[in-house]
């Protein structure tokens, strides 16, 4: 847990104040099963950086309204089946 180690030394212990921390993301390389791969870490910003733009929010997509939502199943019989024991 080497990233969250270090938002947590950046932003605070309790992971409700972390939202607007500044931190830095950069690649560098970490020994796993015993290779050496990349990774990413997180550090203080080294200078004041911009902030990155919001993404735009997805389009939503218009819903049908044409489908038959009714479910062809009797609940009730099916119930009162298993209460009375009638199913396996």
């Amino acid at each position: 847990m080497v990233n969250w180690d270090s938002v947590a030394a950046i932003a605070g212990g309790d992971t409700d104040d972390w939202a607007g921390a500044r931190i830095e993301v950069y690649p560098t390389t970490t020994t796993m099963g015993g290779k050496i791969t990349p990774c990413i870490r997180i550090r203080p910003p080294s200078s004041e950086l911009p902030l990155a733009k919001p993404a735009a929010p997805p389009r939503r997509r218009r819903i049908r309204d044409d489908l038959d939502d009714t479910i062809p199943f009797k609940w009730e019989a099916a119930v009162s089946d298993i209460f009375a024991g009638r199913c396996s």
